[in-house]
């Protein structure tokens, strides 16, 4: 401090922080990065030319959210999870290794971040990590070619008397048993 002289200190750059509101010496940073912080007393021409470095870091995840690369498959494919964490600020926290989960216990195989499934349908996909809210991904998983046909009779019994009237459905499936919908039979 030099006496009559009134300083105050510089951040650069000057975004990405703010000023304690209680006490005006305390600073929070606010956006991941590196800054340089240095003291100033214009008036008397000073100008701290030993600048001391500061690194903000994210803070603990608050939310994440998956995506599906590609987010619709054909039953047996594969699609990529991507998983995103931010912490208060919208900062971006590194997820080496993310953990991938699926909701609804849907019977799809995990391997990494790799997904891949056999039953058609709509399947939430998210990326948990502890106190995080998780925006989950949708994927859909759509019948494969056709693969076989499937026979059913109505009403399905064991033992049918005489005279008793039945309806015969024929449903083309995929390899995986996925009935697929509008496939025409010729």
């Amino acid at each position: 401090v030099i006496e009559g002289a009134r300083t105050r200190v510089d951040i650069r750059p000057a975004t990405g922080w703010s000023v304690s509101e209680d006490d005006d010496r305390i600073f929070i940073g606010q956006t991941a990065g590196d800054y340089t912080v240095r003291c100033l007393a214009t008036r008397a021409g000073l100008r701290d030319e030993s600048p001391v470095s500061w690194t903000v870091t994210p803070g603990v995840a608050i939310r994440t959210r998956a995506t599906l690369d590609p987010p619709v498959i054909a039953a047996g494919e594969t699609t990529e999870v991507t998983c995103e964490a931010i912490d208060t600020y919208g900062n971006r926290i590194p997820t080496d290794e993310p953990i991938v989960s699926v909701l609804e216990g849907a019977m799809l195989d995990i391997a990494g971040r790799t997904l891949t499934g056999t039953r058609s349908g709509d399947y939430r996909v998210i990326c948990p990590m502890d106190g995080a809210i998780s925006d989950s991904a949708l994927l859909s998983i759509i019948p494969g070619p056709p693969n076989d046909l499937v026979v059913a009779l109505e009403p399905a019994l064991a033992v049918y008397q005489i005279n008793t009237v039945l309806t015969v459905n024929v449903v083309v499936v995929d390899e995986y048993g996925n009935p697929i919908p509008g496939s025409p039979l010729t």
